[in-house]
Formats: C-alpha cells, structure tokens, sequence
C-alpha cells in the first residue's frame, strides 16, 4: 500500500475512533468524510458507509483488547498474583477480531 492510501485509511480509522468514542450513529461515517473532504482532507469515496466503519470498529477494539492484555500482563503490580480468576476470564473472551 503507497503512503498516500495509508493516509486516507489511517483518517478513516481515525474518523471511525471518534464516531465510537462519541457514541454516534455508524451511518454518520459517509457525512463526516464528506465534511473532511470539503476540508481538504483527500479520503477517496472507498470504505464511507456504516458496514464498513462497524468494521473498522471492530478492528479497533481487537487492537485496543490486545493492548489492555499486554499492559496487565506486563504490569509491576501483578493482577496475576491479585485478581487470577479476572486475567482467566478476560483471556478466554472469545473477541470477534476481524481479519483481512
């Protein structure tokens, strides 16, 4: 993928982030890229509807899981030795992680 094509996914992600942050209606993906584009912001028409920014939702909140995992894990204060039966459950969370 050239740099230009990872711009535009990299704000689409971006633009996808604030609509769940903001807990706003998936279908409001395609007017915001249309008012960032009128900005001046280059987003190509592809990946502007509501299935595709629950995708890219979901990809993100995969992302974000595996990094909560890793800080338990690697934290100083050990939630092994504290709270084992949490680190149990929330590793066998079965989260649907979309795949390309």
């Amino acid at each position: 993928m050239d740099a230009a094509s990872t711009t535009k996914i990299k704000r689409k992600f971006e633009t996808t982030y604030v609509i769940a942050k903001e807990k706003l209606a998936f279908a409001k993906m395609k007017p915001i890229c249309e008012l960032e584009e009128r900005h001046g912001a280059n987003l190509a028409s592809e990946y502007q509807n509501d299935n595709v920014c629950a995708t890219f939702i979901e990809f993100i909140a995969c992302e974000q899981h595996d990094i909560l995992l890793q800080a338990l894990e690697e934290s100083l204060f050990s939630v092994y030795t504290q709270m084992p039966a949490l680190m149990l459950a929330m590793k066998r969370l079965k989260f649907p992680c979309p795949r390309l």
